[in-house]
Parts: C-alpha cells; sequence; structure tokens
C-alpha cells in the first residue's frame, strides 16, 4: 500500500469536518434547520457557498455510483439540460469522464467564486474506482434557489494548487 493511499483518505475525512458538510445537502443552513423558501440570491459567505456546492458535486457523483444517471441529471442546469438531453449526458460520462462516472475518492480544491456572483468554479480532484485520478473544474449557476452544474472541464492533475 503506497503512501498515497494512506493519505487521500485521511485528507478526505478532515476535509469533509473543516467544511461541516452533512447528508442534509444545501437546503439546511448552518444551524441545520430545513429552509421554508428558496433563496433568492447564493449566499454570500464564501465557506457556506463552498459547502452548498460541495453538497451538489457529491449527491450527484453518489447518484453516479449507484448508476442513477437520471438522478445524476436533476443536479444540472437548465441550459446544460438544452445542450445535452439525458442520454447524451450519460454517454458522455461514462466515455469522457469514467473516474467521475465510478468515484471513489473526491477532494474539493479551490473555489472560484465573488460573493454575490450566481456563478462559480470549484475545482475537484476525483480518484475512480478504476485507480485513476480525474481533474475537473464544476462549472456552477445558481438558478431557482440551489447551485445546479453547468459544465464541466478537465483540468491539469498536476496543475499548481
Amino acid at each position: 500500500m503506497g503512501i498515497r493511499a494512506l493519505i487521500l483518505p485521511g485528507m478526505m475525512m478532515l476535509l469533509s469536518l473543516l467544511l461541516g458538510c452533512t447528508a442534509g445537502g444545501p437546503l439546511h443552513g448552518s444551524n441545520g434547520a430545513a429552509a421554508l423558501t428558496e433563496p433568492a440570491a447564493p449566499p454570500a459567505d464564501r465557506k457556506e457557498t463552498l459547502a452548498q456546492i460541495a453538497s451538489v458535486i457529491r449527491q450527484q457523483l453518489d447518484a453516479f455510483k449507484r448508476d442513477d444517471y437520471s438522478g445524476a441529471y436533476t443536479f444540472v442546469s437548465k441550459a446544460f439540460q438544452k445542450k445535452f438531453p439525458r442520454d447524451l449526458f450519460e454517454a458522455r460520462i461514462r466515455a469522457r469522464f469514467k473516474e467521475i462516472a465510478r468515484p471513489a475518492q473526491v477532494l474539493f480544491r479551490r473555489l472560484h467564486f465573488r460573493p454575490g456572483d450566481t456563478r462559480a468554479a470549484l475545482e475537484v480532484d476525483v480518484a475512480g474506482a478504476n485507480a485513476r485520478l480525474a481533474a475537473v473544474e464544476y462549472r456552477m449557476v445558481f438558478e431557482e434557489g440551489s447551485w445546479k452544474i453547468d459544465g464541466l472541464e478537465p483540468l491539469d492533475p498536476f496543475r499548481a494548487l
């Protein structure tokens, strides 16, 4: 077992603890109470934005693990859905993003976001069940009260962090 196999799971656990992400997802506020109405704008707080975006991505990756591409499709934006019908979405993920289709580990890296913006990008490293690493930028848009995935862009896995 290599050092990387020992460090990555520990880093993932630490990151989850630091972010305070819960299974409740983006409908819960910082006090854990369910939101009664959808927010009209994204949160101005950078940590809250990161937690919400990470939750959306995590939920979509969990759907991929279950081969629930219809469920995973609910996390993408309306513009993305117009560009890529559900069947094409599944085919592209399976062909172009094999690690994302079968995620084993996820590490959230750098958030590109200005408070009040309705667009953001989050750099994410995904280790697939195939033991390969994919570095991607999730492009996000805030629509109808929550963050939605608006696209994926492959990144250099050896980029400077």
